[in-house]
Formats: structure tokens, sequence, C-alpha cells
């Protein structure tokens, strides 16, 4: 088993692209690259609905990584505790049944590890319209951050 998963959210659709294109540029990362396979496995997700809750057991620490629609600038990233997501109604993109409802659920049925960390990449309505080459610019230049906070999960997890 794996110490850490990280799992790319989203979908092939505007902004909510940038989860995917985030866990594709961490994959090529030279940082994390030593540590894939054996202490970190990297997982993209297809609005995964409820479905999130059975990926959140696979290790000891699970990053969630998707677009959030919270009011923040456009590329701002913020971290959250599963519970925060939910307490603080925190929407993640254009998903029907998306992150925040599938840990409110998971949480009522005490399903979701206390290691479950929520990176939040900030979106307005209008960027849903974003390019693929605009998610991957932003997915690029909050790489190495993330990189960084990821590899200091797979070190302090051992």
């Amino acid at each position: 088993m794996c110490l850490v998963t990280v799992l790319g959210v989203g979908s092939p659709h505007g902004a909510d692209q940038l989860g995917w294109k985030l866990v594709e540029c961490l994959q090529q990362h030279s940082t994390l690259k030593p540590y894939l396979g054996n202490r970190l496995e990297c997982v993209i997700l297809d609005r995964p609905g409820p479905r999130l809750l059975e990926y959140l057991e696979q290790a000891p620490v699970v990053v969630i990584i998707d677009a959030a629609v919270d009011g923040g600038e456009t590329g701002r990233l913020s971290q959250y505790s599963a519970r925060e997501i939910v307490e603080n109604d925190i929407q993640f993109s254009s998903h029907q049944f998306g992150v925040q409802q599938s840990l409110a659920l998971g949480l009522s049925l005490g399903d979701v590890p206390d290691g479950v960390r929520v990176f939040a990449i900030s979106v307005t309505e209008t960027d849903q319209l974003m390019s693929e080459s605009e998610c991957e610019q932003w997915a690029n230049r909050l790489c190495s951050e993330v990189a960084e906070q990821v590899s200091l999960l797979v070190v302090n997890s051992t």
C-alpha cells in the first residue's frame, strides 16, 4: 500500500481540468518521481461522485486536488481538511455530486479518514470556459509548490 495517494478530480471541460493537469504535472516532477509507485500514487478521476469515498481508504494520507468556486482569485491554492470543506460549504467546480457532497456523505457515515486533505485551486464562474492550454499553464505555475507539500507528506508518513 502506498503512503500517500493524490487524487486529481475533474472533467475534460474548462477549468474543471485543473485537478487533472496538476496531477499530470506532479507525476513528472523530479521531487516526487522517486516516490511514485511505492510510497506515492497519483490517480486521475473523472467526476467520481460518491465513488470518491472508495479512494479515501487507499492510503494513510489522501490528497484531493480539484478546482473550486470559492471566491478566491483564480489560481490561488488553498488547503482544507474534509471537515472544513463541508462546514464552509466550499463548492468544487461544476460536478453535480462533487467533492463537497461526497465528503459530506462520507463524514456522516464515518468513512472519511483523518489523513484526507483537499487542495483547492480557486476559479471563478467565468473560468469555467478556460482552455486546456490555460489549465496547463496554471498547473505548471502551481506544480512545484504542491510537489513540495506532497513530498513532505510522503516523508512524514513513514
